[in-house]
């Protein structure tokens, strides 16, 4: 049984006139529009509220003054026994309220209307009714719900709904598969800023409704924000179906768009994971797996549909554990660094060394560097373990200067995500400080694709670290798609040759060019080389041939513990060549280094092979520059 509502006051319950009218007065003051029903169901009164909301015509014309209170509310299309409830409730020494919706007039739309029903507390008994026109509260309310619920650029459903849609899917009682399908919209930022965002609004409600018009009865389409979308797809037969529809989303979202008279196109990377894949699937956890798809899908060039699978899975949670163990091992001091030797090819000493982290974990064992190291760029740690090597390698190189002999300088790799770190140089800054290092005996190592693909701050990052005196080299060189233009603008004294050309360097004649190249391009812009990898004697001789005069690999040593480098600086290594056949093989290499410099100030139009299949920019743009024949490109 209803209790008596907030809004109506004490008095209507215990008055103590037997005048009916009484009950009338004092709701009159709370503006609710009220009318008093006899014990026979006979409307004998109604407030001034109920007066002036009458004129208005609705339920409260309807029911003023009827002698069949019952009769004139299903005239109204209240449904009899509805009401009839109420009143009995009312009359047992109750109250009650329902909400009802009666027709609009000549096909309006229907209105809404809120009764509530409380016994006269005194003789000659009978029934007080209110009733509250709540059509537009309602409809408010309403509209503020599916707001909540929906995105209001494209009225799209918000991810809770398509979660919640996701958890349906999963409880229901059969053995359907479905496809969650996440999907990213390559280059919409790229229209924004030609364009403008209102054009990119309306290419966003387009994606929006193609995505809605295509879907089955029961699908769900959502906008997760900004350029990126999911949909639940029920009832798929099995993955060759879930890949086809994904596929046909695809090839939906990538058609030219028209807005506003301009002719758009965008691409888009898709994607898919089915349920079914193990137990206990949840839907936050089948969201955030299509999520990763569509990560592998960019990965892979953009412009795709990706499907997650078991592998992958197992790759995940072994990706997770990982973070959490590495979070630990930071903390516990698991880590350790190695050294590997930079030796001068001409001398056979130890010029500098490569500080490179090494991780054995209680719970995984010995992780691969290359495995950790992309699970920190993935997690933000990477700024913690960064800063922990750096600090630890400049402490080590710090130790050595003082019992001596220490080598020249001590290499540190860097992330692009330390060098986009607010006060990044500040950091390398202190960290100098507090070890009383020079500037000069530390080179920090980028990447040759984070270099090309840097922002501005990174650029005014590696000025001021340049200003400081430390020493800026290029990793992986060759591997990127550098320019020229680039390369001269960039604040590097150090280019490192990719060990992928090493490797081949005595067999492969295009591998020789590309090492060739970058040698009279490091030469044209006075740069230092060092070639990585460094693993036979054949290489060694190829290098030192063409001029290179320092390398690192397993060729002279791994990276080794701390204590082992002070003998190697003093003792050095024994080179594989006699001295005059080097020397020799010294002044060939300066010769062509002095040819090709030249050749750069004057070089006939590309061949053919610069722009065929398998050049990398810079290696193509050199090689034609250095005037070598086309079959050492093909």
């Amino acid at each position: 049984m209803a209790r008596r509502p907030a809004d109506l006051p004490a008095t209507l319950f215990s008055a103590s006139s037997a005048d009916p009218a009484w009950a009338i007065r004092a709701v009159d003051d709370i503006g609710l529009a009220a009318i008093y029903i006899s014990a026979e169901g006979v409307v004998r009164g109604e407030n001034r509220t109920w007066q002036r909301t009458a004129a208005s015509g609705g339920l409260f014309a309807a029911l003023r003054d009827g002698r069949d209170l019952v009769g004139a509310a299903a005239a109204a299309g209240i449904a009899p026994a509805l009401l009839a409830d109420l009143l009995v409730t009312a009359t047992s020494g109750g109250s009650g309220q329902v909400e009802v919706s009666v027709p609009g007039p000549l096909g309006a739309a229907p209105r809404r209307y809120r009764l509530h029903t409380v016994a006269a507390a005194r003789p000659p008994g009978g029934v007080i009714l209110t009733c509250l026109d709540v059509t537009i509260a309602i409809g408010t309310e309403q509209r503020l719900q599916h707001e909540s619920m929906h995105d209001r650029l494209t009225g799209l459903a918000h991810r809770d709904v398509l979660l919640s849609a996701i958890a349906t899917a999963l409880d229901a009682e059969n053995e359907r598969r479905h496809l969650v399908l996440y999907v990213d919209l390559d280059g919409l930022k790229h229209i924004n800023d030609a364009h403008g965002h209102a054009i990119g609004d309306a290419l966003l409600i387009e994606v929006g409704r193609r995505l809605s018009d295509d879907v089955c009865p029961g699908d769900v389409v959502a906008r997760l924000g900004g350029d990126e979308f999911a949909l639940l797809c029920c009832g798929v037969e099995d993955v060759a179906d879930a890949i086809e529809r994904a596929q046909r989303v695809h090839q939906l979202l990538t058609a030219p768009y028209h807005v506003a008279g301009r002719q758009l196109i965008v691409t888009a990377s898709l994607g898919c994971r089915v349920t079914g894949l193990r137990p206990h699937e949840t839907a936050e956890s089948l969201l955030g797996e299509a999520t990763e798809a569509m990560c592998q899908a960019k990965t892979a060039g953009r412009d795709g549909v990706a499907l997650y699978s078991a592998e992958q899975h197992e790759r995940s949670v072994r990706r997770s554990d990982m973070e959490w163990a590495l979070a630990s091992a930071l903390a516990t001091d698991q880590l350790q660094l190695v050294y590997q030797p930079q030796v001068s090819l001409e001398t056979g000493k130890v010029l500098g060394v490569e500080a490179l982290a090494r991780w054995t974990s209680p719970e995984l064992g010995v992780v691969p560097p290359e495995e950790f190291i992309r699970v920190a760029e993935g997690s933000r740690t990477i700024l913690r373990l960064g800063d922990w090597v750096l600090n630890e390698a400049c402490r080590q190189m710090a130790e050595w200067e003082a019992a001596g002999p220490a080598p020249g300088s001590i290499t540190v790799n860097v992330s692009p995500m330390q060098l986009t770190a607010s006060g990044f140089a500040d950091t390398v800054a202190s960290v100098l400080a507090t070890h009383k290092l020079a500037a000069e005996r530390l080179c920090l190592e980028i990447t040759e694709s984070a270099l090309m693909d840097a922002e501005h701050r990174i650029i005014a990052t590696l000025r001021k670290l340049r200003d400081l005196g430390v020493y800026l080299a290029i990793d992986d060189f060759g591997t990127g798609h550098s320019s020229l233009a680039q390369l001269r603008d960039l604040p590097v004294e150090v280019l490192k040759i990719d060990r992928s050309f090493v490797v081949g360097l005595d067999t492969d004649t295009e591998a020789a060019g590309f090492v060739t190249a970058i040698l009279s391009l490091a030469h044209v812009l006075g740069l230092h080389v060092v070639a990585e990898g460094v693993e036979t004697e054949g290489q060694v001789r190829e290098l030192a041939s063409r001029g290179c005069t320092v390398v690192q690999g397993m060729r002279y040593s791994l990276g080794v513990q701390p204590v082992l480098i002070p003998r190697l600086v003093r003792d050095g290594f024994r080179l594989p060549v006699e001295r005059d056949d080097r020397g020799h093989r010294r002044r060939a290499g300066a010769q062509l280094r002095a040819a090709s410099a030249e050749q750069l100030r004057g070089s006939p139009p590309p061949p053919r092979w610069a722009t065929g299949r398998g050049c990398r920019l810079l290696v193509a743009e050199l090689m034609y520059q250095l005037g070598l024949p086309e079959d050492q490109g093909k």
